[in-house]
């Protein structure tokens, strides 16, 4: 008990001591969160301002967004300023807080005074977000305004001047012009030169008053440079340890260049360099011209606008704009009052004065000036068909026009008659174009005649009447092949056969569409110009593809193919497997994707008949992480009783199959049979002979023989003929227990004659100007030689089937022949010889050999200081493979140049011929440089579309250049011409005489007919 009272009254004592404690000695010793400090992102910077700024900037300060650490409500701003940047005060009427959340503030200060600065500053303090913490307060950076007494440094285009005859500049009220950069009044300063590429100067181009003025170029800073070279030939300004620009633009990798391009004298910047660091000026700099001698005066005409630039002196540029669908035609003029007289000139003609002269253009409007149905697709039954029209300008068209065309039944213009109507957009370039129109109705007959009319926007029209020739068809007119079953699969034909009919029916069509040759990579296809046979490879999308057959008398049909993609899929590249009794094969799989996943493409194998073999996939991981784990790599055949069936492989639902034969050792051959007992082969052709021996599961060796290894020889059942006579080839089939039966085939092998067609363009030789011989060798110089008592005369001769060529039909055995013709007149037309067959040279189907016999013209355009060069100044050389051709009579042209003519042979998208030119002894003496390029010569048009804008890619001809001259070959010319070409086609070598100066051209055409 006396415990209890002592422990009581020692906390009474405690709490009598706690209330004699100070207040401050009961309060918590813990103090107050302190509130995060504001991030600044983005902050104040120094500033410089010149005597010419009359805009200050804006100063900012930008917070990181953190809401959870502060919000605009939270902050507190006081913007401050200095005039030492030590002591700073609070800004009266700055902004006091942040007035949005993006967190950002800005403040307008005065421009200080030309020489002094100021300082400002931000104080930011961040209140916290939760009640009773700790003001956090931070500083923005300390931003320094400069007034600078001095011009700001900039680059300043001034307003043009006059340079007078004592080489001072004045100015002059009546000079005005149009500028595109800079955009605003002169004088104007750019300040951002140096930190862009651009044109930081133009001029526009005659935008002045050129009778009185003309453009000379650009002072900058204390020095005149020319403006109106091209571009090529652009003054160059960059900067040296002389010149003082670096002074101006610091740095040695920028420049400027002073040019003429595209309608503008500019001065344009590049390069890269800092801020510039002085002023300087570039100022445009005319020259007064003296008054003119003679009054030049325009007449505007309809059809189009004219206008003149004054040159020098009395030299005058005159430029003719048509309206839509006007063409210009020529110039007239008009001197002293005089009669209206035309001047040579295109759209844009120099002229000069010598008396006082009018001027005034003629224009006319696209017109049709010739036109002419050139196909058309008939077919015998149905309403829809079509026909091409070819169309030619009067001039080439300046802009993409429409052009509608009407068909009509008879010879009139009969709405009643009406069979179809379309409009047709022509593009700008085009002074020939084929328009195809089509016709919604059947002609009242199918050999009777029809008008085509043709109007283009402006109103013009032309007309053309047509008689048809009857119809014609294609089997199939289209069809859908999946190239992936095709090629990969090989489930079905890889090849599609087109054939064509008509009525009245014809004798051959050509072929065309798909591409030149077959591509591995992309899908393609290819047409046997002469069988219609389509080969093709895989498509990897769906394509439409267009055939046409040519009848050669205006009618043509036209095919549609859609090649269809698929896939994937697998296969084996064994066509037939045999695996003996009681073992297993493993076979690689061709898969059509490296990485075929059997989880994820769903791949399958099945046997027909498990009781006699099963299947199972072997699988592999792929090379890389990322590819599946079970690629599917062989197939493994177990072989469980002898027996027959089909392994199958699906991948998708898309499936590939093969026999499969399992073989006893056990069975005993008992018969054998070849695929054919008697067979004839030509010389030079091959057949496969198959051997079907019975049972099948009997396990068997092939051995085949052939009788007379110099008629015909047999690899794995393959016979090739190679002479005539008669051979026996055998096939000797073995068992395991050593029975062996035999079965032969009696193969007799013969000299067959091929049918050889000359195609000869229509009027190029004479009625009986063909001629062809049995070669009898070659000549020295690789020319073909021939006795002429020898001709062949052929078989028959056909004018009619097609329109372009007459068809000479020969039978001729394998070998070289040569051929010669005659024009009309009898004048020598040359030729060369061919070897029968040869793929190079013509089309082999079958045995039938086609060769397209061409006219080449080779002209030598050669002069020297104006002077063309003398006949037999040159010889030359065409060329290919089986030997030189022989030139016909040569003669001059009509411009006076040497023409070599030649019948030569072209097939279809390949001539392979190559020409050279070689300069005479003489010519050789006479000038001391010689160079010459000897290469091939192409021809890419179809043999029975006749182009000469197309068909010659390259020639090979001597360069010569007068004597003491140098010589130059400049070899970046085209390769090709472009299809768009028109005219006879040529190449010409640039040769610069430097020690003269002056220029000679060689120009080598060869032209086909």
């Amino acid at each position: 008990m006396k415990k209890i009272k002592r422990i009581l009254a020692s906390l009474l004592a405690f709490v009598l001591m706690l209330t004699l404690l100070p207040a401050a000695a009961l309060a918590d010793d813990t103090e107050s969160a302190a509130a995060p400090a504001p991030v600044i992102s983005s902050d104040l910077s120094d500033k410089t301002y010149y005597s010419d700024d009359t805009k200050v900037s804006a100063l900012t300060v930008k917070l990181t967004k953190n809401t959870a650490n502060y919000t605009k409500d939270t902050l507190v701003l006081e913007w401050q300023s200095s005039d030492d940047g030590e002591t700073f005060t609070a800004i009266e009427g700055a902004p006091t807080a942040f007035k949005n959340v993006l967190l950002m503030s800005s403040y307008a200060p005065e421009k200080p005074s030309l020489g002094t600065a100021k300082y400002y500053r931000v104080k930011i303090t961040n209140n916290g977000l939760t009640e009773g913490m700790t003001p956090t307060t931070v500083y923005s950076a300390v931003a320094k305004i400069e007034s600078v007494n001095a011009e700001k440094p900039g680059m300043v285009v001034d307003k043009p001047v006059i340079r007078q005859e004592d080489g001072t500049f004045a100015e002059d009220e009546g000079l005005t012009m149009t500028f595109a950069a800079p955009s605003k009044a002169l004088p104007y300063k750019d300040t951002t030169i140096g930190m862009f590429y651009s044109s930081v100067v133009m001029l526009k181009g005659e935008s002045w008053d050129t009778d009185k003025y003309a453009f000379r170029g650009w002072q900058i800073r204390d020095e005149f440079y020319d403006g109106t070279a091209s571009y090529e030939e652009s003054v160059k300004i960059t900067p040296t340890d002389d010149n003082g620009w670096k002074e101006y633009l610091p740095g040695d990798s920028w420049c400027f260049n002073l040019y003429y391009s595209d309608g503008y004298y500019r001065v344009s910047y590049s390069g890269q360099t800092s801020t510039v660091q002085q002023v300087f000026h570039v100022t445009p700099v005319f020259e007064k011209k003296p008054d003119m001698a003679y009054a030049i005066t325009l007449e505007q005409s309809e059809g189009g606008t004219i206008s003149q630039v004054r040159g020098e002196g009395e030299s005058h540029t005159l430029t003719a704009v048509p309206d839509s669908m006007f063409c210009f035609v020529r110039w007239e003029k008009s001197v002293a009052g005089g009669d209206w007289e035309a001047i040579d000139g295109s759209a844009t003609a120099e002229v000069t004065l010598t008396a006082d002269t009018s001027y005034r253009a003629v224009f006319e409007p696209y017109a049709i000036n010739e036109m002419e149905v050139a196909q058309y697709a008939l077919p015998s039954e149905g309403d829809s068909w079509f026909l091409n029209t070819a169309l030619t300008f009067n001039a080439a068209l300046a802009e993409t026009t429409s052009i509608t065309l009407k068909i009509y039944d008879g010879e009139t213009a009969d709405e009643d008659k009406l069979l179809g109507e379309e409009t047709k957009t022509v593009n700008a370039g085009n002074s020939q174009v084929t328009v195809r129109a089509s016709a919604t109705k059947r002609p009242s007959s199918d050999a009777g005649k029809i008008l085509v009319t043709a109007e283009l926007s402006n109103g013009k029209s032309a007309q053309a009447s047509y008689t048809l020739k009857g119809t014609l068809d294609i089997t199939p007119a289209s069809t859908s092949i999946n190239t992936f079953d095709a090629i990969f699969m090989e489930t079905i034909p890889s090849e599609l056969q087109l054939s064509a009919s008509g009525n009245p029916a014809v004798k051959s069509v050509t072929w065309s569409g798909g591409d030149e040759k077959l591509s591995t990579s992309t899908g393609s296809s290819v047409i046997n110009k002469n069988t219609g046979l389509v080969t093709f490879t895989q498509y990897y999308s769906q394509m439409t593809i267009g055939y046409t057959a040519d009848a050669g008398d205006g009618r043509i049909a036209e095919a549609l193919v859609t090649f269809q993609s698929g896939g994937p899929g697998a296969k084996l590249a064994e066509k037939n497997l045999s695996v003996p009794e009681g073992e297993s094969r493993e076979y690689t799989s061709v898969n059509s994707t490296y990485n075929l996943s059997v989880s994820r493409q769903n791949v399958t194998v099945k046997s027909s008949d498990e009781s006699v073999f099963t299947t199972e996939i072997i699988t592999k991981a792929g090379s890389n992480s990322w590819d599946p784990t079970d690629i599917v790599d062989k197939i493994k055949i177990n072989g469980l009783s002898k027996g027959t069936g089909t392994l199958t492989i699906d991948v998708n639902g898309t499936a590939w199959s093969c026999p499969v034969v399992i073989t006893s050792e056990d069975d005993a051959v008992t018969a054998v049979k070849l695929s054919q007992e008697t067979a004839e082969l030509p010389v030079g052709e091959s057949l496969t002979l198959t051997a079907d021996y019975t049972p099948v599961t009997a396990a068997v060796t092939v051995e085949w023989s052939s009788s007379d290894d110099g008629v015909a020889t047999v690899e794995n059942g393959v016979v090739t003929a190679q002479s005539t006579g008669s051979a026996v080839i055998t096939a000797a089939v073995t068992d395991a227990k050593g029975n062996t039966v035999k079965a032969s085939c009696e193969v007799t092998v013969e000299e067959v004659p091929y049918t050889v067609e000359l195609y000869v363009p229509k009027n190029t030789v004479g009625e009986d100007g063909l001629h062809l011989y049995p070669a009898a060798g070659f000549d020295a110089d690789g020319r073909d030689t021939y006795d002429a008592a020898g001709e062949l005369a052929a078989v028959e001769k056909d004018s009619e089937t097609n329109l372009n060529y007459d068809i000479y039909t020969y039978s001729l055995q394998k070998g070289v022949y040569s051929f010669r013709a005659e024009s009309a007149d009898g004048k020598s037309l040359g030729g060369g010889a061919l070897s029968v067959p040869d793929s190079e040279v013509g089309s082999v189907s079958g045995r039938t050999f086609q060769v397209y016999l061409r006219l080449a013209e080779v002209y030598l355009t050669n002069e020297f200081d104006g002077e063309k060069a003398e006949a037999g100044d040159f010889s030359v050389l065409l060329e290919n493979k089986t030997g030189a051709v022989t030139f016909g009579e040569p003669y001059a042209n009509g411009s006076g140049y040497n023409c070599y003519p030649a019948l030569v042979c072209a097939n279809g998208s390949s001539l392979s011929y190559y020409t050279a030119v070689m300069p005479s002894e003489a010519c050789i003496a006479a000038h001391n440089a010689m160079a010459y390029v000897k290469q091939d010569i192409a021809v890419s048009a179809e043999p029975g579309v006749f182009s000469l804008g197309v068909e010659l890619a390259v020639g090979c001809f001597t360069i010569n250049a007068p004597q003491g001259a140098e010589v130059a070959v400049c070899e970046n010319l085209p390769t090709a011409l472009s299809s768009s070409t028109a005219g006879t086609p040529w190449r010409s070598w640039r040769m610069e005489r430097r020690t003269t100066g002056s220029i000679c051209r060689l120009q080598a055409i060869c032209s086909m007919r």
